[in-house]
Formats: C-alpha cells, structure tokens, sequence
C-alpha cells in the first residue's frame, strides 16, 4: 500500500492511496483516507483501526489486519510527511540565513572601501 498526502498550512487536504489486495484491504484504505482529510497531522495521527472499521460498518475477523495496515501505513506517510515539512522549512531557513550573511559581508566590503 502507497499513500500520497498533500498538506497545506498544516491541513490536510488531499489524500491518495494505491493497494494491491483484497476488497477488506481497498475499504480499509478508502476510509482511512476519506476519515482525515480536513484534518491537522497530529488529529490523522490518532486514527485508530477501531474507528476505521466502525467507519465501514465492520469488518470479517479474519480481514481485521486490513484495517491494522490501513493505519500502519497512514502512520508512516504522516510521518514522512512531518519530517518533509521539517526540512523544507530548515532549507528555507538556512537560505535566508546565507542572504543575510551575504548582505552582510557586502555591507561590510562597501564599509571598507568607502572609508579609504
């Protein structure tokens, strides 16, 4: 199972997901997927396989484990999610603080010429 997320200002607004199984482990997916979209990252986090199988009226106990991998693997897209969002917002960081050192060191090479 392969999950996309798209997140804007911490929202999430679109979720897609592609799995090769059985209609237990396709269900399972749908739902999960429908069940957090409009929601922080922190909310998705607590998605429980209980909640995912009330969403679809039950489940086989032996098709149980479908909805176990649904939210396993939401979990760790989430979680990649984050850490992606970390570092896009560190790169960004670390650009502006080059501009601002470079600024800085032309400010001072102008300060040096214009005094002699």
């Amino acid at each position: 199972m392969i999950m996309y997320i798209k997140v804007n200002d911490g929202i999430i607004t679109d979720v897609k997901f592609m799995t090769f199984g059985c209609g237990s482990a396709i269900a399972t997916s749908s739902i999960a997927t429908e069940m957090i979209k409009g929601k922080s990252i922190k909310d998705a986090l607590e998605l429980s396989n209980k909640a995912v199988v009330e969403a679809l009226g039950g489940l086989p106990v032996r098709k149980i484990h479908c909805s176990v991998l649904a939210k396993k693997q939401l979990r760790q897209q989430l979680k990649i999610t984050m850490i992606s969002m970390e570092l896009s917002m560190i790169k960004k960081n670390t650009v502006q603080v080059i501009v601002l050192v470079f600024i800085n060191m032309i400010n001072m090479i102008k300060l040096k010429f214009s005094v002699q």
